[in-house]
């Protein structure tokens, strides 16, 4: 029975040093665990502080994409307002040429019209300067008596007949200033 008791005395031994190292290695397990865990929650925290920051981010990127979305739209809205005084000012300068072009051909009508009238003008002092030498014509005729009738009355007839010319050509002109 010694040889029992001296083996049951080894593997008491033998158990109690395992036992001893498996505490050891049990306590070395609970202080990595503690360590680890310590570890996870430092960590836990890093990530909350993380995911914070990760909010204020999205937060951040949702006011600019909100920001740049009404910067669209306002930069639409101009767009569009340009294009719509663009085609003003494209009308109104094609307005401008238009009355340009006929205030130009009004001018240059009423230079033709003017040319006219100075024309009519002339005629008329024509007439009126051949009227007054038919006038004085015939004051002649009867202050000198002795003029012969015959070259009184060719006289009066070409002064008649130039008289008439000029009076046609007069009525030809006002024809034209009257269109």
């Amino acid at each position: 029975m010694k040889d029992c008791g001296n083996s049951l005395e080894e593997k008491a031994d033998s158990l109690n040093h395992s036992s001893g190292s498996l505490n050891d290695k049990v306590a070395d397990s609970v202080a990595t665990t503690e360590e680890l865990s310590a570890q996870i929650q430092i960590t836990h925290s890093i990530v909350q502080d993380v995911n914070g920051e990760i909010g204020n981010i999205n937060s951040a990127v949702e006011d600019v994409l909100h920001n740049i979305a009404a910067s669209v739209e306002t930069s639409s809205q101009v767009i569009k307002s340009a294009n719509v005084m663009k085609g003003q000012a494209d009308n109104a300068y094609d307005s401008g040429q238009k009355t340009l072009e006929k205030t130009k051909d009004s001018v240059a009508e009423a230079l033709r019209s003017l040319e006219s009238l100075i024309r009519i003008n002339e005629l008329a002092s024509e007439i009126l300067n051949i009227g007054n030498q038919t006038n004085l014509l015939s004051l002649n005729t009867i202050v000198e008596k002795n003029e012969d009738i015959s070259k009184i009355a060719i006289l009066i007839q070409k002064e008649s007949e130039e008289n008439r010319e000029l009076s046609e050509q007069l009525e030809k002109l006002l024809s034209k200033f009257e269109r």
